[in-house]
């Protein structure tokens, strides 16, 4: 499995080697049946309009066969073919290749120096599946790569697009993911934000008598019609790789792999309104591990330049009880020493209903306490509920140890663990056997995994232990919280904290940003938040109750 975007585009070009680098003009699953478009017609009416050469990019062109036919279709239909120019942009060499070394732009479409160069049709098929910051390439495409009157006809995958994780989102069906695509288009062109573009969805079948339906072809058409700039006015906040079916797949899954861009409401711009470079690297997003030699040893530092980095949305399966489950993972990179895993409640999203684990991980991840992996619940009752919560998280756990490095950028982090409510037990229960674990914060910890099954190992925990609670909490009440503390009997640290007014969710903006310092407090080694309530250094005998 490609573990950065460097090998994802390697591996892409050499499974396609002998598969689709051939695709040519004319055929069931040609340009013109994908796009569904006479290109013969369009660049005739091209030609009509401009002075001087068209010039044609196909992006993610293979071996150019398509633009060759083009050529040869024009000169059959009676064009000057001197008034046509034809480049193609790619990532590799084949041993047969049909356009002019001199034409061809080896390279990225959002990473490329095109210079000063106009382009009057930029063509696109079965490239922007591997694209991670696809509507940033649609961007760049109408505001620095079409000549004005230009077009751009691009197979556009709308279903890889996410705008939430939830989990119908994140494993949406082709259908539904299109029709997503098409609000957000029809929306953002209302808004003002872009110009009038057409996306529709083609169906295509097997070639076989069956005629069985395969999927979509999306395709997202426009024309440059001014030099006005359009925004889509989001940010692309995460990534996915999956494979066929269009469910997340875990890191070693090797079937054909596509990516899942998940863009959120907030656009990536610097106060004058410009829009923020974004880098590559890691797997999971982070691009600011760097090595530097400092007395003789590696060390890693944040990188230069943009904080930009997308996290990672990936999957890991499980079984327990002899049932399967995929658990829904989201990686946030950054170079540290630490990672820290935010175990969910009961039946929970990944983004968080019941708690706000995705507001919590960016806090994190911004203000580099640690690297992030958070994850979500999706228990069914076909198991026992104690088992599946210490699964779940022997899971992240074991995606630390194999991935440490693309995630933190050392070897053998720390891990610290934010649990809340049903998963307090499991976090206690695995601290014996992870010895990486040094701290644990509980918040409104329950007791859903019994207490044989993690009172003893727990009471020998040598790390930090902070444990949260409502003194409202309709849920767990604060007795069975203190147990946590009171039962930490070798920590190096403990204290437990009562929140005033608050339930078992944390509601109310000032619960909510109490609860949002919560990790400084208990993994920042910092002093108190201010507003932060005091912490029971002792417990009182009105709470002893075993």
């Amino acid at each position: 499995m490609p573990k950065t975007e460097s090998e994802l585009w390697n591996w892409v070009v050499e499974y396609n080697r002998n598969a689709t680098h051939d695709r040519g003009l004319i055929s069931n699953y040609g340009y013109n049946a994908i796009l569904d478009v006479n290109l013969v017609s369009v660049c005739k009416e091209l030609a009509a309009n401009t002075d001087g050469p068209v010039r044609i990019l196909d992006v993610g062109c293979g071996s150019g066969k398509a633009l060759a036919q083009l050529s040869q279709s024009l000169d059959q239909a009676g064009a000057d073919i001197d008034d046509f120019e034809f480049w193609g942009m790619g990532l590799n060499r084949y041993e047969q290749m049909y356009i002019p070394e001199e034409r061809m732009l080896y390279g990225g479409l959002n990473s490329y120096d095109f210079g000063d160069t106009k382009f009057h049709l930029i063509l696109s098929v079965y490239a922007f599946h591997y694209f991670w910051h696809k509507l940033e390439a649609v961007e760049r495409i109408h505001n620095e790569l079409l000549a004005v009157g230009g077009r751009a006809y691009l197979h556009f995958p709308g279903y890889l697009l996410r705008f939430e994780e939830s989990p119908e989102d994140i494993k949406q069906t082709e259908s539904a993911g299109n029709a997503k695509f098409a609000k957000f288009l029809e929306e953002s062109q209302r808004a003002g934000d872009i110009c009038p573009m057409d996306f529709h969805v083609v169906p295509y079948y097997s070639d076989d008598d069956d005629r069985a339906l395969l999927g979509e072809f999306g395709h997202l058409r426009f024309t440059k019609s001014n030099n006005d700039l359009i925004r889509f006015g989001v940010g692309l906040e995460a990534f996915a790789m999956f494979s066929k079916g269009f469910t997340i797949k875990s890191m070693d899954n090797s079937d054909r792999i596509y990516i899942a861009s998940h863009y959120g409401k907030n656009p990536h711009y610097d106060m004058q309104g410009n829009k923020l470079d974004f880098q590559f690297g890691s797997p999971y997003g982070s691009c600011h591990l760097v090595k530097e030699e400092s007395n003789g040893a590696l060390v890693h530092r944040p990188a230069e330049g943009s904080d930009f980095a997308p996290y990672r949305i990936t999957s890991v399966d499980i079984e327990v009880g002899g049932h399967g489950y995929e658990i829904d993972m989201a990686v946030h990179a950054i170079a540290a020493d630490n990672v820290i895993v935010i175990c969910p409640g009961a039946c929970d999203s990944l983004a968080g209903e019941l708690f706000p684990y995705r507001a919590l991980a960016s806090r994190i991840a911004d203000e580099r306490l640690g690297a992030v992996v958070r994850y979500n619940d999706p228990y069914d009752n076909k198991c026992k509920y104690a088992d599946f919560l210490i699964e779940k998280l022997r899971a992240a756990i074991l995606l630390i140890r194999r991935e440490a490095t693309h995630i933190c950028g050392i070897e053998n982090p720390k891990i610290r663990l934010l649990a809340y409510s049903s998963s307090a037990g499991a976090a206690a229960a695995v601290t014996s056997e992870f010895p990486e674990i040094d701290s644990l914060l509980l918040a409104a910890p329950s007791r859903d995994v019994p207490l044989d099954r993690f009172a003893e190992h727990y009471r020998k925990f040598t790390g930090n232990v902070h444990v949260l609670i409502g003194d409202s909490d309709e849920t767990v009440l604060p007795q069975q919280a203190f147990w946590y503390y009171q039962e930490a009997l070798s920590a190096g640290m403990r204290e437990y904290v009562e929140f005033p007014g608050c339930g078992h969710r944390f509601c109310g903006t000032a619960n909510q940003d109490m609860l949002l310092e919560a990790p400084n407090w208990a993994f920042g080694f910092r002093s108190r938040p201010e507003g932060f309530p005091p912490a029971v250094t002792e417990p009182s005998e009105a709470w002893l109750w075993m």
